[in-house]
């Protein structure tokens, strides 16, 4: 592969702006940073901005002094500059520029290393010249922006009681953020039919569950239907939605008759025991038996297996224990447990639908971690790339892990041959090799990088560090080629020899272009070239 190299020699012409002291003396303007803070996500950039309250007719300096925070390095970010300048924008007029902007780029790495950030500060200032409201701006890096998620879609309270709502970040954010609630009756809901839920919810830096009570109120009126729709509003730049960006909170009315069954849904770990709680909405005529039944095929048992509700206690509460059998597969367990009402003395009750209870037994058996390697690595075009999926422990049984493939600095699907999408490794195994072949081409990109790491992992199975395979695509080294001499004389009828050489061996077949340059009336007719190699 031949390279070109182009020399461009720019020359910059400095001018000198008078800065009259007079007037910078009288003009107490104020210099400021366009915001507070400035998030950028590793491998993207912001703009930064500083601006005057007015023109000050003069050019002017300000240096901008950096305080490393968090950990951060001079390899984590580009582009700070030590000082801005308001330059002059038309000559004619007189005007200098009152913005001046730099690009603050955060450079992308492999660490898993939230809460970088850089406190820039506005110094250097001269008489007549103070700092604004942001005299100083927080620069952040932030690994990944978290995913803002309610817990669940829906809730449900029955009136004269509450449910608690969570709401969910994928990660700490680094800062305090703080995220809008908006609120849609649903229903023919009033205002004094619900209270507590908050108009925003306020995250700290590393806050990653926040949660409210919904209290449904008490009444005497038949209004089935009420709910509430909550809603994320508008978000900060620090965080973004997730998968659940609304949730319904229901208000269960008590004065309809029926059977109540709290929670419905409950996760419990293997060898271990959760409840619920059932009782009912309104008066019975007569005693109400709750028949409790354990889901089938499962390791999920229920105690009691049933629930005796008279007239004097038919609203409290009776608690149903849910034990999840211990077993020896990977497998976490569900099932669902089943109610079913019988009342001889109140025809309302008898037969009447109850809701089941959704259980999930996570699995306590071992927890498989599959990471990368190497983490890093160097591949020259026109070669085969090399990399393993490893685990933390041999697998028990036959296992399938998919395989995401992330293109990085300009690399794309042109530059390597196919990687697979999975691998499946055997019982006993813990690490499977994947080649892929770096394709070679014309253009000099040097720094292009693939990532290949595992995605959408079974049960069982972890991520751990190193996430990715990284290859680091480098270009194939130039080899130098030259003429055997300067000149060659030949006398007319004779011949003569023009060697070329290489400075190395090519490792493969390689064409020089030669142009032949006739001189002093010399034609076609004159020579005659043959090629040997």
């Amino acid at each position: 592969m031949l390279r070109t190299m182009v020399i461009l020699v720019i020359m910059i012409a400095a001018a000198s702006a008078c800065t009259p002291a007079a007037l910078w003396a009288q003009s107490n303007t104020k210099v400021s940073f366009g915001a507070a803070s400035y998030t950028t996500l590793e491998g993207e950039s912001s703009i930064v901005l500083v601006e005057l309250d007015q023109d000050i007719g003069a050019e002017l300096t300000i240096t901008l002094t950096p305080t490393q925070q968090g950990g951060i390095t001079a390899d984590d970010y580009a582009g700070l500059p030590a000082t801005l300048t308001f330059a002059l924008e038309d000559a004619e007029q007189n005007l200098y520029a009152y913005q001046a902007t730099f690009t603050f780029e955060a450079t992308e790495d492999e660490d898993d290393d939230d809460g970088e950030s850089l406190l820039l500060q506005i110094t250097g200032l001269p008489a007549g010249f103070e700092t604004g409201d942001h005299g100083s701006t927080v620069l952040r890096i932030q690994d990944e922006i978290p995913e803002a998620s309610f817990a669940s879609t829906s809730y449900q309270a029955a009136e004269g009681s509450g449910v608690q709502v969570a709401l969910d970040l994928t990660s700490k954010p680094g800062v305090e953020v703080t995220v809008p609630l908006v609120v849609t009756p649903q229903g023919g809901i009033g205002d004094g039919d619900y209270s507590g839920i908050p108009a925003e919810l306020v995250f700290g830096t590393n806050d990653t569950r926040k949660t409210f009570t919904f209290t449904a109120a008490q009444d005497t009126l038949d209004d089935d239907g009420e709910s509430v729709l909550v809603e994320l509003g508008d978000l900060p730049e620090e965080i973004t939605t997730g998968t659940n960006t609304s949730t319904t909170l229901s208000v269960t009315d008590d004065d309809d008759l029926g059977v109540v069954v709290d929670p419905t849904a409950l996760t419990i770990d293997e060898g271990s025991t959760g409840t619920y709680r059932v009782s009912l909405s309104a008066l019975p005529q007569g005693d109400v038996t709750v028949t409790v039944t354990e889901p089938a095929s499962s390791d999920i048992t229920v105690d009691p297996g049933t629930l005796t509700f008279t007239t004097s206690n038919w609203s409290s509460p009776q608690t149903v224990t849910v034990t999840a059998g211990q077993d020896d597969d990977n497998d976490d367990d569900t099932g669902t447990i089943t109610h079913s009402a019988a009342s001889p003395g109140d025809s309302d009750y008898d037969g009447i639908t109850v809701a089941g209870v959704d259980v999930t037994t996570e699995d306590d058996d071992q927890t498989l971690t599959v990471t990368m390697a190497p983490n890093f690595q160097e591949v020259e075009e026109g070669s085969a790339a090399t990399v393993k999926v490893v685990l933390d422990n041999p697998a028990r049984e036959e296992l399938t892990l998919n395989l995401a493939v992330v293109h990085r600095r300009g690399a794309s699907s042109a530059d390597h041959g196919p990687i697979p999408s999975s691998v499946t490794l055997l019982a006993g195994e813990s690490e499977k090799e994947v080649t892929y072949q770096v394709l070679a081409d014309a253009v000099a990109d040097p720094d292009e990088r693939i990532r290949v790491g595992p995605t959408g992992l079974p049960d069982g199975v972890e991520r751990g560090r190193p996430r990715w395979a990284v290859v680091n695509i480098t270009e194939p080294p130039t080899i130098p080629v030259s003429f055997g001499s300067s000149s060659y004389t030949v006398a007319e009828g004779g011949s003569v020899t023009v060697t070329v050489n290489l400075e190395s061996a090519p490792g493969a077949a390689v064409n020089i272009p030669i142009t032949v340059d006739r001189q002093g009336g010399a034609g076609s007719q004159d020579t005659r070239e043959s090629l040997q190699r």
